[in-house]
């Protein structure tokens, strides 16, 4: 018994951090259950805030346990002292370590550079934004592949980015000496208006050795179909030049085979089968899953602007109108529910489709 006792005299000082401890664990259980763990289907973009209240949420409980130890006061602050130096440490080295990317994907959301749905081109990599999160960011490619870049990559590289606003989009090509600058100016203006793209130019980039090179640029507004506009204006060059008989020297020409001097390198005229109106575009296929998200997003932003403008509404209503009102906002809230079940089931089909 007086051995008990002892043992007990001797833990009691322990038991304060015991009580801590556990309590920490079940609280950070508890609330990493509530924010991910009964969310898994949560796309990158709505799970940063979680992990970032996760974050914060494991540094009290650290916290907590230093000041729970059974040491003085001086003690106490020499130990906190060592986890901010260990913390600084480990920001001060960030450039090599995860917590670049969590600096990195903090800074990205302050900064807003891009967002779902816009096209980006970082190093060689090149798609559309899928989502946003802590540590990475995904893109889906013009082969329809997920890439999952560090955010540290898009502080420290430089990031082209595009704009629903609209872009431009060029063609390059190569023409002998012996056509008119002025001839093939107004071919490959005639070809971008062709293509339906806005404020077309022609730029004259080089003279060779052997040909001359064009650029001709035209906005394109939409950039929904920004991959298949730049073949449809690839195409539409050379239908234009070699419509007009004119010979294409990109880069340069080296003929291994004796011709007729009037032979020319043009491919005979085909007649072009037009396409069905329901057929679908390149960027239907290539870029399906971050079309589904961008649409989503938008649905839910026009709707959330609606949900604003009747509880505006609604605060100066009586009466039947009040009650239409009231009705439309539970309406409202119910199909934004439902939006935002349809996005987690996007997200557990993509998961599901990678395992």
């Amino acid at each position: 018994m007086e051995t008990l006792e002892r043992l007990l005299d001797l833990t009691r000082p322990w038991h304060a951090l015991a009580e801590t401890l556990v309590i920490s664990i079940l609280v950070l259980w508890g609330f990493h259950q509530a924010l991910l763990g009964r969310h898994k289907s949560l796309s990158a973009e709505k799970q940063f805030a979680r992990q970032l209240i996760m974050l914060g949420l494991t540094l009290i409980a650290i916290t907590a346990n230093i000041l729970a130890l059974p040491v003085s006061e001086g003690m106490h602050a020499q130990i906190l002292g060592f986890v901010g130096l260990l913390v600084s440490g480990a920001f001060a080295f960030s450039s090599t370590t995860i917590f670049s990317n969590i600096m990195a994907g903090i800074m990205l959301r302050v900064t807003r550079p891009f967002r779902i749905g816009d096209y980006i081109r970082v190093q060689n990599h090149f798609g559309r934004v899928a989502d946003r999160g802590l540590l990475d960011t995904e893109i889906q490619t013009e082969s329809r592949e997920f890439v999952s870049l560090p955010n540290s990559l898009f502080v420290q590289t430089p990031v082209s980015v595009i704009r629903s606003s609209g872009t431009l989009i060029s063609c390059q090509v190569s023409i002998g000496y012996d056509v008119s600058h002025l001839e093939i100016e107004r071919l490959l203006k005639q070809a971008a208006e062709t293509c339906e793209l806005a404020e077309a130019f022609v730029i004259v980039e080089a003279l060779g050795d052997f040909s001359v090179q064009y650029r001709v640029s035209g906005l394109l507004e939409d950039i929904g179909h920004l991959v298949s506009k730049r073949s449809a204006l690839h195409a539409a060059v050379l239908d234009a030049l070699h419509g007009a008989g004119i010979e294409i020297m990109s880069p340069n020409v080296m003929a291994q085979r004796p011709l007729p001097p009037d032979a020319r390198l043009i491919p005979h005229p085909v007649t072009r089968v037009p396409e069905a109106p329901d057929a679908p575009k390149v960027e239907d296929i290539a870029f399906d899953t971050v079309l589904a998200k961008e649409d989503l997003l938008k649905r839910k932003a026009a709707f959330k602007e609606k949900l604003k403008q009747l509880k505006a509404r609604l605060d100066h209503a009586e009466g039947d109108a009040r009650k239409q009102i009231e009705t439309a906002i539970r309406r409202i809230e119910a199909y934004l529910d439902t939006l935002e079940t349809a996005r987690d089931e996007l997200n557990d089909a993509r998961k599901s489709s990678d395992t």
